[in-house]
């Protein structure tokens, strides 16, 4: 992994990015997001243990999504991404007073290729990033899958614009975020520290937020992904090994500013 973007510089929101996406769509019941399997595939051992899992509402199934991100151009370089959004949590807000209950989409775990990534996308949206390969390398990769496209099937414009037009709402909303020591391997680290950086990348935050993010591509692939992973078992328990999926090339990618907010203090 290369070493030119250890040293952290701060790269506000929002951003504007190209991208080739792979999205797998599947479904989560209510009584899979209920069960101990499913938090410990859901969450990373930072947030599994912290208030972002056990205080921070009920895991609540439904449309759920992993999804690889191979960036070209963003504020901080080209990297890459995975992510879990492992369908919608309830949570409360305060309103005038009053706890009022919503449901949003989650992201619950995050791995990005570089350091300034991990702690941008930590800060700017509460997004639970982690540096990957870490510090201690794994025979077993984090993550596998297979794309593979349908015949006859012609690649097609689309935008996420799209979901809202069949009452799916993308909006995302993450709860604040616990610190943690650095996870980078050594020869990051030793890279961060020649340019004065000697901060965790795995920052922490105290707010609640959320966004919409935006995907648009002229070359959209529809296809299936095959989330059967190294030790014969799925990314999700009780997942099916197949999922319905699509890539989309030189995607239109933006990450707007999220919208921020205290944690309740009302008691009713």
């Amino acid at each position: 992994m290369s070493t030119d973007n250890a040293a952290i510089t701060s790269a506000p929101a929002p951003w504007a990015c190209r991208a080739t996406v792979y999205s797998a769509v599947f479904w989560v019941s209510a009584s899979q997001a209920s069960s101990p399997s499913f938090n410990e595939a859901a969450y990373a051992p930072l947030e599994k243990d912290a208030p972002f899992a056990t205080d921070s509402g009920k895991p609540e199934g439904g449309l759920a999504t992993v999804m690889l991100v191979r960036y070209k151009d963003t504020p901080v370089g080209s990297y890459d991404e995975m992510m879990l959004l492992p369908g919608k949590f309830g949570f409360e807000v305060d309103s005038n007073g009053r706890r009022v209950k919503k449901s949003k989409l989650r992201i619950t775990r995050i791995y990005v290729s570089q350091r300034n990534t991990t702690w941008n996308g930590r800060t700017n949206g509460s997004a639970d990033c982690k540096v990957y390969p870490l510090a201690e390398p794994s025979e077993t990769p984090v993550f596998q899958t297979r794309f593979q496209p349908m015949r006859y099937v012609p690649a097609m414009p689309m935008s996420t614009r799209a979901y809202g037009w069949l009452g799916i709402d993308l909006e995302i909303a993450q709860p604040p975020l616990p610190a943690g020591p650095s996870e980078a391997t050594e020869a990051m680290l030793a890279a961060a520290r020649e340019h004065g950086d000697a901060k965790s990348e795995l920052a922490g935050t105290d707010k609640w937020c959320s966004s919409t993010p935006y995907q648009y591509s002229s070359a959209t692939k529809l296809g299936w992904m095959d989330l059967r992973q190294a030790d014969g078992g799925n990314f999700i328990p009780g997942a099916g090994r197949w999922a319905m999926a699509i890539k989309m090339t030189d995607t239109d990618l933006r990450l707007g500013e999220s919208t921020w907010w205290d944690p309740p203090r009302s008691k009713l």
